[in-house]
């Protein structure tokens, strides 16, 4: 009796089992005691999917992509994604099965935007009803790598790495139990501990009925750009990888180092070269790289030594009377691993001297809706100024924090090419100044032109140092002692318990505005004292600047990067301190040995004060009254001023415009 009992309870417990719907097993069944690759995409394709190379069955489903987003780059595959909200890849449900994994993505972007590169959790919307997922953006609007994870209550974030923008990157996240650990190209740089459950993110944050648990592409935020850069590797492992695990899986073969050098190098602007260029001696990946010419007279390609002061680079230019072909040579080596690139350079003729009769100013106008871009005005005498292009911003930035402030424009050292670099920053989308001063850009955003009409697409150039919260007020000036430009911004910069200390300006040298050297200390004001807006000047072998320091205190010195003497400050000679006004400019009158400080009256609101002088090394500045100067309809916040040949007005498709006849 006691027997057949148990017989009948078991077979109704198998019935019962039998009953109950089957777990839905996404590609092959993974042996979870196997610490394996489970999922590899390469970016080969089949129908319409990213085939899984590891053969374990998790091909991805690409939305939107056409044949002619494959492209090939040193024999790999790249997936290339244009910032299109309609192309993207859904990861297949089943990849993730446990706490403890491993994602690893190699990419390149020089985008900086709210674009996520992949995402856990598939359930989309606006903030703040988008919750539960994990993902990662490589180049925030600030330039830093943003990595999250997110349950149902409050956010984790990582924001304190920086990828080599434009080149390929790889960023690998491991996971285990309280801990996610992130690695840059084999670099640990972070560590999040946590309490969340991966798992409980993936119940709540994916739908499912969609057979998917992520992306990559698409943020689950929906005001959100999508991905713009190139995928070439994604891959997931089912066990966290070691420190050296991850190190050994980013590490290049020699060759495979030389092949990258050789593709990344270039000299910007080759075809249109008027000034000293940039030789790297080594690549981004440790790559030895000599250069040869067939043009010594016009491209010397040695470095040459200056006593007691930085070192000339090699790269300076000698320009000719008539336009210049020059062949260089690159040899690019890395062990025992040796390759040629042949690059050819058409060096402009040198441009004759120019007199000057008129002014360009770049400025700003505000934190209103456009008040955030760049503006012109033009004067004759440099005191009473119109507004350009019916009041309207002449240049715009799209990129980054989308607003530009403080902008500098400049003529080149050889005089016929022109910068205009500002302060990637816009208040008025609601940012606030503190975010703005901790967690903001790290980036200048560059314009460039050879005529002041025609402007190149604004580039966002990184500049400030890694734990920097911003990088303010940049301005440049030509240091002939070593053939390169000195630009200097202000930045804060969190020290080694987290705090921001007070801003210092640093500076960093560059040739063309697109590489730079590392930051250095410019200016350090002792304690609590923050300096910002500072503005130099060159007259009879001396330089002076300008910088807010509390006061607009004056400096001089002989050489740019040699030390500086106090001449004093504004307050003695115009009863101006740091709090009345900020954002100094200077520039020198064409037609008399007199210059013009303006001062930006932001305590007010009443935009430019010019303050006049006849003796820079006074430090005596005289302030004029509103009947001396009119500054046009425009209110004019910190810029710049240029001096100019003439001008006129010309009507384009668009608007009014300056055109400017050099």
């Amino acid at each position: 009796m006691g027997a057949k009992k148990w017989l009948s309870r078991f077979m109704s417990l198998v019935i019962l089992i039998s009953l109950l719907p089957a777990p839905a097993i996404q590609g092959k069944e993974i042996d979870s005691v196997e610490n394996k690759l489970i999922a590899h995409y390469d970016m080969s394709r089949a129908n319409g999917k990213l085939k899984d190379v590891t053969n374990n069955g998790f091909d991805a489903e690409y939305v939107g992509f056409s044949d002619g987003d494959f492209l090939e780059e040193q024999n790999n595959m790249v997936l290339n994604f244009t910032g299109d909200k309609s192309k993207y890849v859904t990861l297949p449900a089943g990849l993730i099965n446990d706490e403890t994994f491993t994602i690893e993505t190699t990419f390149s972007t020089s985008t900086s935007a709210a674009h996520w590169l992949y995402s856990i959790g598939n359930k989309t919307g606006v903030w703040p009803n988008v919750k539960n997922y994990i993902f990662l953006n490589p180049k925030q609007g600030n330039g830093t790598v943003r990595f999250g994870i997110k349950n149902s209550d409050q956010e984790l974030l990582f924001q304190n790495s920086t990828i080599n923008s434009g080149e390929y990157n790889t960023f690998t996240t491991t996971f285990k139990e309280g801990e996610i650990s992130l690695y840059l190209n084999g670099e640990q740089v972070g560590t999040l501990p946590h309490t969340y459950s991966v798992l409980d993110i993936l119940k709540e944050g994916v739908d499912p009925n969609a057979n998917a648990i992520g992306f990559i592409g698409k943020s689950l935020y929906e005001p959100d750009a999508a991905f713009t850069g190139k995928v070439t590797d994604f891959k997931v492992y089912n066990y966290t990888l070691s420190p050296t695990e991850v190190k050994e899986k980013v590490t290049l073969t020699d060759k495979e180092i030389v092949e990258l050098a050789k593709e990344n190098l270039e000299i910007p602007n080759a075809n249109d070269i008027r000034g000293n260029v940039t030789l790297p001696a080594r690549s981004s990946k440790g790559a030895t790289i000599t250069w040869e010419t067939d043009s010594p007279d016009v491209i010397n390609v040695n470095d040459t030594v200056n006593d007691d002061y930085d070192d000339i680079p090699a790269g300076v230019v000698t320009r000719q009377d008539t336009n210049k072909k020059v062949g260089l040579t690159a040899t690019i080596t890395s062990g025992e691993v040796s390759d040629k690139k042949e690059i050819s350079l058409t060096v402009k003729a040198k441009p004759g001297k120019k007199n000057f009769s008129s002014y360009l100013m770049t400025h700003f106008t505000g934190e209103h809706d456009i008040g955030e871009q760049i503006y012109f005005a033009s004067s004759t005498d440099g005191l009473n100024w119109k507004d350009l292009n019916d009041s309207n911003p002449v240049l715009t930035s799209n990129i980054g924090e989308k607003g530009v402030r403080d902008p500098y424009i400049f003529r080149s050292a050889e005089g016929d090419k022109f910068y205009n670099i500002a302060t990637d920053l816009r208040i008025a989308n609601g940012k606030g100044w503190g975010a703005a001063q901790t967690a903001g850009s790290k980036s200048l955003i560059v314009w460039e032109s050879t005529d002041l009409v025609n402007w190149s697409q604004p580039r966002m150039v990184e500049v400030a140092p890694p734990k920097a919260g911003d990088a303010w007020a940049p301005e440049a000036f030509y240091d002939e002692k070593t053939g390169e430009y000195v630009v200097f911004w202000a930045s804060t910069v969190s020290n080694e318990q987290g705090v921001f200390e007070p801003h210092n300006i640093y500076y960093a040298k560059t040739r063309d505005f697109h590489t730079f050297t590392k930051p250095k200390v410019f200016i350090d004001r002792p304690g609590e004292t923050h300096i910002i807006d500072t503005t130099i000047i060159k007259d009879d072998g001396m330089f002076y600047r300008y910088s807010g320091d509390g006061h607009i205190t004056i400096e001089k010195s002989d050489q740019i990067l040699n030390p500086w003497t106090k001449v004093g400050t504004i307050e003695s000679s115009t009863g101006l301190t740091g709090h009345d006004v900020e954002g100094p400019l200077i520039f020198k009158f064409n037609d008399k040995e007199e210059w013009n400080l303006m001062v930006d009256q932001y305590a007010t609101g009443k935009g430019y004060l010019p303050l006049l002088t006849t003796d820079l090394s006074s430090g005596e500045f005289r302030k004029l009254t509103a009947s001396d100067y009119s500054l046009g309809s425009n209110k004019k916040r910190h810029g710049s001023v240029l001096p100019i040949t003439k001008e006129v007005l010309v009507k384009h498709k668009i608007s009014q415009s300056l055109l400017l006849i050099q």
